[in-house]
């Protein structure tokens, strides 16, 4: 007598996909393939445990891709999706453009109707020159600080600060 080859886990599992595959997916399921497989998980533990593991896994498949949201495979099914909402969008763009440089336009005027300060500064070995509201220009030195304010009036916290023009009246007041 010849032992019978052993049966392994892979040749199992393997039958047991084809199994699932047949009841599942191909037409024309019958009686007669229900009773071939109900034999078949009979023959052994392993057969049926196989079978309805891989069974299971798919039902949990089946189970997330349905739950998954389906998305636009390419760039043209994006702006499918946005060309009805496209001009809201646009609209939305364009009103926080102008609502946003109308507030900027009015914070930095605020500083100008309220006569506060402009303050103008160049660091330890720098240097620029600055042309104030009424065209005249002062040329900062070296580690200077310049408070401008609307009144004809200038207060220099540090040195180094030449008047370049003379066309309005104007203090320069310079700290001891």
């Amino acid at each position: 007598m010849i032992p019978a080859e052993p049966v392994t886990a892979s040749v199992v599992e393997e039958c047991a996909a084809e199994w699932l595959q047949r009841r599942r997916y191909w037409k024309g399921w019958s009686a007669e393939d229900q009773a071939a497989l109900d034999a078949w998980l009979e023959e052994s533990p392993n057969n049926a445990v196989a079978y309805w593991r891989l069974a299971g896994g798919l039902d949990r498949t089946e189970r997330l891709q349905a739950l998954h949201p389906r998305r636009p495979r390419s760039a043209s099914g994006v702006f499918a999706a946005l060309r009805p909402a496209l001009p809201k969008l646009v609209a939305a763009f364009a009103t926080a453009a102008v609502l946003g440089g109308g507030a900027a336009v009015l914070l930095n005027g605020a500083q100008y109707r309220d006569g506060g300060p402009q303050i103008y500064s160049t660091g330890l070995g720098g240097h620029e020159i600055i042309t104030l509201t009424d065209g005249s220009q002062i040329e900062l030195n070296t580690e200077t600080t310049l408070r401008a304010t609307l009144r004809p009036s200038i207060a220099l916290s540090h040195s180094n600060a030449a008047r370049r023009s003379s066309r309005s009246c104007m203090t320069i007041s310079a700290p001891l």
